[in-house]
């Protein structure tokens, strides 16, 4: 596990690793919610995910991908919302800064 984040209301966490998947956990119980596997990312996005974070309103998740790209998805669905590229290959760390600069506030 290289990533952890909660979310606003404490009732799921998130977390990112090595193997590439970002899982979704009972906060309370500890039981697995969803998984987002490699599949949901787009072609040519391999590896570790560096980091996760939680929209301000618990409705989003992103997550910054080794190879540089930064996934957005609906919680609920698990629907990818918006990838984001860049040619830089290193550890990609998404975060939320102000809530009105916030891509996550964004969408």
């Amino acid at each position: 596990m290289l990533s952890v984040a909660f979310s606003p209301d404490g009732k799921t966490f998130a977390t990112g690793g090595w193997d590439g998947i970002v899982r979704l956990w009972d906060t309370e119980t500890g039981v697995l919610l969803k998984k987002m596997r490699q599949s949901f990312f787009p072609p040519g996005a391999v590896g570790s995910v560096r980091s996760v974070v939680f929209s301000p309103d618990g409705q989003k998740l992103a997550a910054g991908i080794v190879d540089g790209t930064a996934i957005m998805w609906n919680v609920r669905t698990g629907k990818r919302l918006r990838t984001l590229t860049t040619s830089v290959e290193q550890p990609n760390q998404v975060y939320r800064r102000r809530p009105e600069q916030a891509l996550l506030e964004n969408e």
